[in-house]
């Protein structure tokens, strides 16, 4: 039964609404195995004896008797209340299993990685989860440990980030995702520094990036590849051209930062390599074009209608390419936003999970709304067998 003393001033509990003062009661006179507020069954002597007893309770220093009926409300209410959830490891939240035979080992989270005293303060934790909403635009993004990651106790090597530059409608919104290499010791320390840096190095150019968004978006231009694409450099618009130049500045300045900060941490700079991906939007709703760029393996992709359509960038080299090292390797492409999208980028955990049959259909039903954030970790947990690296994803709905 609710406790009348929890209700808000002018807010009688509507159990007790009408309520009988029995009498005066001293709460220190009350039984002191009793805890105040709890139900206290009063006999009636003037009550039918196949009638279900009232309840009294104190009300400040009064004993309230509750009508029969009034008391049994919560009891009735107990009965419909919807069943508990399966019992084990993640209950109903377990990740789906995609396929006969699902994947070997549990689900979730085992040993922690090992303490390293060469990083203290870059403890990283299992799983990442983040999400943005800016004027219509919607993001939700998520990195998750994956399987052979957890059964060997090692750190999590994905890594996403996302940020706001600048106010209202003349701010920028970042979103990257960095893919730590398999083979470097330290990757997910790269991957970590990668995010942050490419949001310090796009913020250096803050206002240039948003004028040229503009009049990109203005002049309807359709964008194109930049630094090895299918498109020359020399043969692009002029503004999405400066675009390009711009984002091969942005990931020179992301390589430099981020072998200054291995150096500091005394690392060495091989160890801490990493793929890097990042989308750049405004916010303004009248600036329809989206930079995108990339260093190494991953993909970026559109949900269009349901349909599944990749963004080539022209990045064949994949994973042989990373920074800090490879800046010279960057991929560009300017893309127009359509309403009704869902611009996704991802690192290649994902990007080898959607051809899986059964995988890009499902996440394409699920992604045709905006899902909350656990629901979104829920989703991207899906578990294949065979498919137990690490995986991170950021998605941005298009108003």
């Amino acid at each position: 039964m609710n406790d009348a003393r929890n209700q808000g001033p002018g807010q009688p509990d509507p159990l007790i609404e009408d309520a009988e003062i029995v009498e005066d009661a001293d709460e220190a006179a009350l039984d002191p195995g009793l805890d105040t507020g709890l139900d206290l069954d009063f006999p009636d002597p003037g009550r039918d004896p196949g009638e279900s007893p009232a309840y009294a309770f104190l009300v400040g220093s009064k004993r309230v008797r509750v009508p029969a009926q009034a008391a049994a409300a919560p009891a009735a209410q107990a009965e419909a209340a919807p069943p508990p959830p399966p019992s084990g490891r993640g209950g109903a939240f377990a990740p789906e299993v995609i396929g006969a035979v699902p994947p070997p080992g549990p689900a979730e989270p085992g040993p922690l990685p090992r303490y390293s005293d060469a990083l203290p303060h870059l403890a990283v934790p299992d799983a990442e989860l983040d999400g943005a909403e800016h004027d219509g635009l919607l993001v939700r993004a998520v990195s998750l440990r994956g399987d052979a990651a957890r059964a060997a106790a090692r750190p999590r090597k994905d890594a996403v980030r996302l940020a706001r530059i600048g106010d209202g409608e003349d701010a920028l919104l970042v979103m990257a995702v960095a893919d730590g290499l398999g083979t470097a010791g330290y990757s997910h320390v790269g991957a970590h520094y990668a995010c942050s840096t490419v949001v310090e190095a796009v913020a250096g150019f803050h206002e240039e990036l948003l004028a040229l968004l503009r009049a990109v978006s203005a002049d309807g231009a359709e964008g194109g590849n930049g630094g090895g694409g299918a498109v020359a450099p020399g043969e692009l618009p002029d503004d999405v051209r400066r675009l390009v130049n711009y984002a091969q500045e942005i990931c020179r300045r992301t390589d430099v930062l981020l072998a200054k900060l291995a150096q500091q941490a005394e690392l060495p700079v091989e160890e801490c390599a990493t793929a890097l991906r990042c989308v750049v939007a405004p916010v303004d709703r009248e600036a329809e074009a989206r930079l995108l760029f990339t260093v190494g393996g991953g993909a970026f992709v559109r949900l269009r209608d349901g349909e599944w359509l990749p963004i080539e960038l022209g990045d064949s080299a994949g994973g042989s390419v990373a920074l800090p090292g490879a800046w010279d390797q960057a991929r560009v492409r300017v893309e127009p936003s359509r309403s009704g999208d869902v611009l996704i980028a991802c690192t290649d955990g994902v990007a080898e999970l959607l051809p899986v049959p059964g995988v890009a259909e499902r996440l394409a039903t699920q992604w045709a709304r905006v899902p909350g954030l656990a629901e979104f970790l829920h989703q991207v947990q899906v578990r294949v067998r065979g498919y137990d690296d690490d995986r991170s994803v950021i998605a941005l709905w298009e108003r």
